[in-house]
This record gives structure tokens, sequence and C-alpha cells, in this order.
């Protein structure tokens, strides 16, 4: 199985730094994967314009399925993406959330996101062997600890 404890996914989340540019960018890509559960396909998909701040929900329609998503924007999570757009998103005309430096601010790809996500679990030293480490598996984690046994979201408390 590819399911992580809550323990081992506030370890992973802790390990992320968000004193650099690319912290806090990473940082926002696991707490949207960790905490909400959006695949990485949506993650490099999400538009500023989908953060609607005057209802506290992000709101899309996923690229898998065309299903429409309305989820909530967390504490923490609205926390992270203030300082990301405030302090660490290139300043572009692009309406993408996450756009790359090297691809003239395009989207950046869902195997980025992968990359991203499997460098912290690394980091954060849990055990990967046998088990899928991307973002895919934190979408598991969501829909079996949160949605399941807490029956709504909730922020981890991780700091």
């Amino acid at each position: 199985l590819s399911f992580y404890s809550e323990s081992e996914i506030k370890k992973l989340i802790s390990c992320v730094s968000n004193h650099t540019t690319k912290g806090k960018r990473d940082l926002l890509i696991v707490l949207f994967a960790a905490e909400l559960g959006i695949r990485s396909g949506d993650i490099c998909r999400l538009k500023i314009s989908d953060i609607h701040w005057e209802r506290n929900t992000i709101e899309f329609f996923q690229f898998k399925t065309g299903v429409f998503n309305q989820l909530p924007l967390l504490e923490n999570i609205k926390f992270a993406l203030i300082d990301y757009l405030k302090d660490a998103r290139p300043a572009c005309e692009s309406d993408l959330l996450f756009v790359g430096i090297k691809n003239n601010y395009q989207m950046i790809s869902a195997s980025q996101m992968h990359s991203v996500v499997s460098k912290y679990f690394t980091l954060a030293g849990i055990d990967i062997s046998k088990r899928k480490h991307g973002p895919h598996a934190l979408r598991h984690y969501v829909e079996l600890y949160i949605c399941a046994i807490h029956m709504q979201f909730m922020p981890l408390n991780y700091r």
C-alpha cells in the first residue's frame, strides 16, 4: 500500500523550508496535495483566478475527469499562498499559479510536481520502499485520513 500515517505527513510537510523562493513554492505544492488531495495534473493547472478569497475556496474543473471541485481555502494554505504570491512567484502576465522560469513562464509539468513531493519524502527520512511517494500517495492520505476519519478538511498542525 502507498498510505502514510498522519505523523509521516506532518514530518514531510515540516521539512519543507519556506525561507527560500523555491521552498515557498514547494510548500504550497505539498500542502495542496497533502491537505486537499489535489491531483498533480490539477495543481500544475491551477490559476490565480481559481482562488476565491472572498469565499475562502479554491474552485476548478479537474483535468482528468472534468468534475467541478470546490475546496476550502484552509488557513495554513491561505498563508502559504499569500507568502508565495507576494515573495516567490515569478512576476509575469500568466494566470497560472505555478509557472516555470526556464520555460518562459509556462505551466510546470505534473512530473515536476512528482519530483518536488518525492524530494521531501526523502529529506524527511520517510521509508518509501515498497510505497508510492508522489502527489498521488498524498491524495490517498487525504481520502483515507482526512475525509474518511474526520469527515472534513482540517489543516495538519505541522509546525
